[in-house]
């Protein structure tokens, strides 16, 4: 096996879940989560014509967009409105 391959199974071994509930747990639209998947952002498999997320890929990038000591993440190639929100956008608990 090589590497590629202990990363793809690895990836995997936590098993799949579908676009819906990849997107209710991400906090994003199922749009959205299907432009994270075209665009690289986010790992998926195919089955027939069925998109599934495996577990680990969604929690291998929450982690990457997490927030620590006041620091925003960056955007995912550059963009805003990806999972990461900029200060004083709407969403990060402000009153408005």
């Amino acid at each position: 096996m090589n590497a590629v391959e202990s990363q793809d199974s690895s990836v995997v071994d936590g098993g799949f879940v579908n676009v819906p509930y990849a997107a209710s747990f991400l906090g994003v639209s199922r749009s959205k989560l299907y432009g994270m998947m075209d665009d690289g952002e986010l790992t998926y498999a195919k089955f027939g014509r069925s998109r599934r997320v495996p577990r680990r890929a969604l929690l291998e990038l929450a982690q990457k967009c997490l927030v620590r000591g006041g620091q925003v993440a960056p955007a995912p190639h550059g963009r805003r409105g990806s999972l990461s929100l900029q200060q004083g956008e709407p969403g990060q608990g402000q009153d408005q």
